[in-house]
C-alpha cells in the first residue's frame, strides 16, 4: 500500500507504514512548530517511538547507506532476499566491507515480503539491528556469507 502522505519510495517502507500506523492514517505533521525540519525526522522520529527503537537502529533499517541492515542481508542472506541489488547497478565485491559507505541500497528492490522477513527476523530474535559496534548483527547465528566466510 502506499499514500502520497507516508510513501517514502520504497514499496517495504518501514518507517512511512509505522508512521501512519502511529496516527491513524492521519496527517501528524499539522503541528510541526520547526517547519525547518525536514519531514523525514518526523517519520523517523514516530516510526523509532511507535516501533521501540532507538535512533541508530531506526537509521539502520530504515536507510541503505553505512551499516544497513539491507545491505547486511544482502551480503549474508543473498539467498533469502535474492533481488535486494544496490544503486546504479554497482556489482558488490564481497571482498569489501559489507558496510563500506560507497554502496547503497536501491529503495526500489525491497520487496514487501522482504520488509515482512526482516520483521520477523527481529521478532524471532534472529538478528539485531544494532549491535555495541552500531551495526546490523546476527544473534547466536552462524551464517555463511557469499564469500564463503562464517
Amino acid at each position: 500500500m502506499t499514500t502520497d502522505l507516508f510513501n517514502c519510495n520504497s514499496v517495504g517502507c518501514i518507517a512511512g507504514f509505522a508512521t501512519a500506523v502511529a496516527n491513524d492514517w492521519k496527517n501528524p505533521f499539522v503541528n510541526i512548530e520547526n517547519k525547518g525540519e525536514h519531514i523525514s525526522y518526523y517519520f523517523e522520529k514516530q516510526a523509532n517511538d511507535f516501533l521501540g527503537l532507538t535512533e541508530n537502529e531506526g537509521k539502520n533499517l530504515y536507510y541503505g547507506d553505512d551499516n544497513s541492515v539491507w545491505k547486511f542481508l544482502l551480503y549474508t542472506e543473498n539467498s533469502r532476499f535474492s533481488e535486494l541489488r544496490l544503486e546504479d547497478d554497482l556489482s558488490f565485491d564481497y571482498e569489501d566491507d559489507w558496510d563500506n559507505s560507497e554502496y547503497n541500497i536501491d529503495f526500489f528492490s525491497i520487496k514487501p515480503e522482504y520488509a515482512t522477513k526482516l520483521l520477523q527476523m527481529l521478532i524471532d530474535e534472529e538478528i539485531t539491528l544494532s549491535n555495541e559496534d552500531g551495526e546490523p548483527a546476527y544473534i547466536n547465528k552462524l551464517v555463511k556469507t557469499n564469500s564463503g566466510e562464517e
